[in-house]
């Protein structure tokens, strides 16, 4: 009897344990539930069709992308689900599948991922790992890292505007966010919402509601564009490559839309493009962290697809001053030639001036001296740091840090020229020795 007592304490102890095992486990949910994974991404090689490995002469050999977790995960199965009703304890490869858009990964074999997307259960022959997951986005483990402390570390700074102007911003807002609650699945809602956040300087918010809807739209490249954008806003530079790299994917070979403007110009005509937009701010983000060369690239498709005045002086702008600072003058009195006197600028005014000083049609002092003793206005952000880099890269540093000094000392602190400005001080970055070359 006293055997049988401990064999029986010993079985409740054992089930004890294990429900306790079971309670402790987390559980993971199949589609449509968003779940994000870490590991290494690997190719793993099986038979494909038409007879997967019953037949290895005809059979053909498949390369599946695969990915090794730092940790085992279990899916609890839906139940009346007849694809997803299989639950799956301990699992650690997981096979990628891309339904959405192609999304290049051969240069990440080897390295640690992040992954965002759904589960599913294999229930077909090119299934070959119990969970699957249907790709949303994939970035290398680094790249989401820096990303989150970035973000963590960013400051935010908000606008200088009227209470007036404060109200009118809110009142959008909380228009834009009553679309999103009634019709959350619509991406324009979503866009716009985030739009009307960052105009009040919310800018981690709108990071947020723009990362919420590329869950939900992985192949809409102007959640990209515009939460990159924003990461610009908090200087998350290399965040903000990716973002722009992925929207210039998801637009390859498309045509090109023309995208509304959510602070109207004066004759209220949009002036850029989605395509424009992305390789544009691409250029910005690769010339703030000082990587001329990269954004020479970007600078060079965006002008392909800068095809009115306000677009092509934007560009050529930073392109220009992109060429000096790599040392091209030739090349880039080829890119000034193309700016002639008559164009009809309807909002970026103050780009077309500099592009006239860049030509010698108006002083740089008469300029710098219109400019004031402050730049508390974005005209004077952009003009100034134009200014500035054009007496850096004519040898007269300590004027340009005097005017970047200037710059910086002013309230727009989410502006390029801002922004700008604030990388010379901070980096004192050389000019590249002047070289001849087309």
């Amino acid at each position: 009897m006293k055997t049988l007592t401990l064999i029986t304490l010993a079985a409740l102890v054992a089930i004890c344990n294990l429900q306790a095992s079971a309670q402790g486990k987390r559980w993971l949910s199949y589609e449509p539930a968003i779940v994000e994974l870490e590991g290494r991404l690997v190719i793993q090689h099986e038979w494909g069709p038409p007879n997967f490995g019953e037949e290895p002469l005809t059979d053909r050999k498949e390369k599946v992308p695969v990915m090794v977790l730092a940790k085992a995960i279990n899916v609890r199965g839906t139940p009346g689900d007849t694809l997803n009703a299989t639950s799956v304890e301990g699992t650690r490869r997981v096979q990628l599948v891309f339904p959405y858009t192609p999304i290049p990964y051969k240069q990440l074999i080897g390295q640690k991922i992040v992954v965002k997307g759904n589960l599913f259960h294999r229930h077909t022959g090119h299934h070959y790992t119990p969970v699957l997951i249907w790709v949303r986005t994939l970035s290398p483990a680094s790249t989401a890292v820096a990303q989150n402390n970035c973000l963590q570390i960013a400051r935010e700074v908000s606008p200088d505007m009227s209470a007036e102007t404060q109200r009118d911003f809110q009142s959008k807002l909380d228009e834009a966010r009553a679309l999103v609650e009634k019709d959350p699945r619509n991406v324009e809602h979503v866009i716009w919402l985030g739009r009307r956040t960052a105009y009040l300087g919310r800018y981690k918010d709108a990071i947020k509601i723009y990362t919420d809807g590329i869950s939900q739209f992985p192949s809409d490249a102007r959640l990209y564009r515009h939460r990159g954008h924003r990461f610009i806003t908090l200087r998350c530079f290399d965040a903000a490559i990716a973002d722009f790299e992925t929207a210039a994917r998801l637009t390859r070979g498309q045509p090109d839309e023309v995208e509304p403007d959510g602070l109207p110009n004066a004759r209220n005509v949009p002036t850029s493009t989605l395509q424009s937009n992305i390789w544009y701010h691409l250029g910005l983000a690769h010339y703030l962290k000082g990587d001329f060369a990269r954004a020479l690239t970007a600078y060079r498709e965006a002008e392909k697809v800068s095809t009115n005045p306000d677009m092509l002086v934007a560009t050529t702008h930073w392109h220009y001053m992109t060429l000096r600072r790599l040392g091209r003058e030739k090349e880039a009195a080829v890119a000034l030639a193309k700016i002639k006197d008559d164009l009809d600028v309807i909002e970026n005014g103050d780009y077309y001036k500099l592009l006239k000083t860049y030509k010698g049609q108006l002083k740089a002092e008469k300029v710098l001296e219109e400019l004031g003793a402050t730049s508390d206005s974005l005209s004077n952000a952009s003009v100034g740091y134009g200014l500035g880099n054009w007496f850096l890269y004519n040898g007269q540093r300590a004027q340009a840090e005097k005017i970047f000094r200037q710059v910086t000392a002013g309230n727009q602190w989410a502006s390029f020229g801002f922004i700008a400005a604030e990388a010379e001080l901070k980096n004192k970055r050389p000019i590249e020795k002047t070289v001849g070359r087309f």
